[in-house]
């Protein structure tokens, strides 16, 4: 069982908190990172297996982490991942000359039956790392000093070459204790696709290093890390 956060929020008593399955998946309103479920929607029936009758709810069973390990895809492949994963764009000059490491990716974590995580997963994922529970999808997580200035300082004068575009309020979490890090399931490090497209040449990532934690969009023609979950 995996939390994704070393902090988990407790619920809200004012809430009345759902559970159903819709299309073989789980799905609640519940608001904490604490749940977390693996479960066969057919019982002991095969294939039992990650990403067809096996699922996961909050849960990172059987996730892999393929770090450089896959090929760019072309517009053939990108076509055929279209319709299943809301691909919108298959005509990108990366898919034209088969460079679109993006869908690259998601093909790769197909075939293992699992898919790319969302921009929220991986938030929460960096989240874990440094035992912080409050990153959110667009939460940057950095020093208190970055280049030998304030972080906020230093993110006004590099968001533009970081591709991050977002307003710096309530976003940017500058911690001065950058040096303990807390265990996670899965100890990522690196740059991530995540499954959501920005346009039709570029991708969302999250960085996750020992510095920090900062979301980017990323060019589909760029090889970097990819995590295959089953969420």
């Amino acid at each position: 069982v995996y939390s994704p956060s070393a902090h988990c929020n407790e619920f809200d008593e004012a809430k009345t908190y759902t559970w159903s399955v819709e299309n073989g998946k789980p799905v609640t309103n519940a608001t904490t990172n604490c749940i977390s479920a693996i479960f066969d929607i057919n019982g002991a029936k095969g294939p039992n297996k990650i990403g067809t009758d096996v699922r996961t709810l909050n849960s990172l069973f059987g996730a892999t982490d393929l770090r450089m390990n896959y090929e760019p895809a072309g517009v053939n492949i990108c076509n055929k991942m279209k319709q299943k994963y809301g691909i919108k764009y298959c005509s990108s000059r990366y898919t034209k000359n088969n460079e679109d490491y993006w869908v690259g990716g998601i093909y790769a974590c197909d075939k293992l039956g699992l898919h790319l995580p969302n921009r929220q997963t991986l938030a929460q994922l960096a989240g874990a790392r440094f035992g912080v529970s409050t990153i959110e999808t667009n939460t940057i997580y950095l020093p208190s000093n970055r280049g030998g200035n304030n972080c906020i300082d230093w993110l006004k004068e590099n968001l533009s070459s970081m591709d991050i575009v977002l307003p710096l309020t309530d976003k940017v979490i500058c911690n001065a204790d950058m040096t303990t890090e807390q265990n996670a399931s899965i100890a990522l490090d690196g740059h991530y696709y995540a499954n959501e497209e920005y346009s039709e040449h570029n991708s969302f990532d999250r960085h996750i290093m020992v510095t920090g934690s900062t979301w980017n969009i990323c060019y589909r023609g760029y090889k970097t890390h990819m995590l295959c979950v089953g969420d």
